[in-house]
This record gives C-alpha cells, structure tokens and sequence, in this order.
C-alpha cells in the first residue's frame, strides 16, 4: 500500500493506519453485486471490498488520494476499483450498494487542516451526515460500517440512536472509549507538538474552548462507532 510520508501538507493521505484496521476488521465481509468506500484515502477499503464485490467504487474528494487508490490497484492486480472524485455521496447520488465502508474524516475540530481529519462540519456533523447517508444508498439486505467521533452528555447511545431512527434500517452501535475534552486535543495535535510546543498549547487551548462552546459538558466521544 503506498501513501504519503508523515506530512503538513492539507492534501497528505495517510497509509495503513489503526482506525483502517478497525474497519477492516468490522467490514461485513460476504460476496456482493456492488460495494462503495466512501473517502478512500489511499484506498486500503476498496482494495479488500474487491476481493469479494463484482465492483467498487472509490470516492474521495482529494485528487491525491484517487491517484494512490488507482495506484494501489495496479499494484496489487485489481481491476475492479473505480475511482470518483467528489464529497461523500455526490458521485454516486441515486445509486445503491450491497456493502459501504467508510472511515470519514471525523475528527470534531474547529480546524480544517487536513482532508483526511477535518471534515468542514460543526461539532460532529460529519459523522451524522455519513451515517444518515449511507442508509440511503444501500441496497435491500445491504450492510454499511462508518467508523465515527460523537459527542455526548448522558447516555452515550442517545446521539446515536437520533442518527439512525429514520435510515429505515437496523443499526448495531459500539462503543470504544470516552475521551474527555483535553486529552482528545492533544491527541490529534501531537504532529504540532513535535514542530512547535508553544503553538502546540495554544492549538490545545483553542480546541478546548470550542468544546465548551458547542454544549455545556459535552464531551468529544472515542474514535470508534
């Protein structure tokens, strides 16, 4: 699998990384017609959707990163990929899938740094959006697995249960872990810690702030859902 080396740049696609094992390991794995990878980064999903779907479709908005997923391909002797640049859904609008994967770009941030991490969405839009979405597209009897962030302030199923009440489909939630707001911070900020400690607390800071801001004791949730 080849990817981008550890970088500042905005369109960087990151490689083999954990949340894309976890995915993988959650992926429903059985033969199907169809099957969609939803901001494919490099394209690790496709390549192992296509072991078992007649065809798959890879969208992305970063151009780079459809540029490694066609690369990975033919590396690996897969000719079943095609690669769609646009947002989410867009360039496969009406059409449905007997399986989706996705491992979006989840991060709650009030940052838009980097594609793979910061979705543009406020709070934890952009895992809603996907979940929502992904019921949409999928065929009858289809599975989707959509690894998520979310924030909650009780019961750490409610926001959840709200997202997928109207998809018209069974839903199984997991839980991963709980991070409180400080630690999430600098978690995803531990590349600006090794360039610059001042900005880096300053980055912590500012993060932190936004969590207070976008509801009294809410907490960013643990990366998987």
């Amino acid at each position: 699998i080849a990817s981008d080396p550890p970088s500042t740049d905005a369109d960087c696609v990151l490689g083999y990384v954990p949340a894309s094992e976890t995915l993988m390991r959650l992926t429903v794995r059985r033969p199907a017609g169809r099957a969609l990878d939803v901001g494919t980064g490099c394209g690790i999903q496709s390549l192992l959707l296509a072991r078992h779907s007649g065809t798959v479709d890879a969208t992305d908005v970063n151009p780079r990163a459809l540029a490694f997923t066609s690369f990975n391909a033919e590396l690996n002797g897969i000719g079943n990929v095609r690669c769609l640049e646009g947002s989410w859904f867009d360039p496969v609008e009406e059409e449905r899938f007997d399986t989706i994967a996705c491992n979006p770009p989840y991060v709650i941030s009030p940052d838009a740094t980097y594609t793979y991490r910061d979705g543009g969405l406020p709070r934890d839009g952009v895992s809603r959006m996907v979940v929502e979405q992904a019921g949409r597209h999928l065929a009858a009897d289809g599975f989707a697995t959509v690894l998520c962030n979310w924030v909650y302030d009780e019961d750490w199923s409610d926001p959840l249960r709200s997202w997928v009440a109207d998809t018209g489909c069974d839903a199984l939630l997991l839980h991963y872990s709980t991070v409180d707001p400080a630690a999430y911070a600098a978690r995803w900020n531990m590349d600006v810690n090794a360039r610059a400690p001042e900005a880096y607390r300053a980055t912590v800071r500012r993060w932190t702030e936004y969590f207070d801001g976008i509801g009294g004791g809410s907490r960013p949730r643990g990366r998987y859902g």
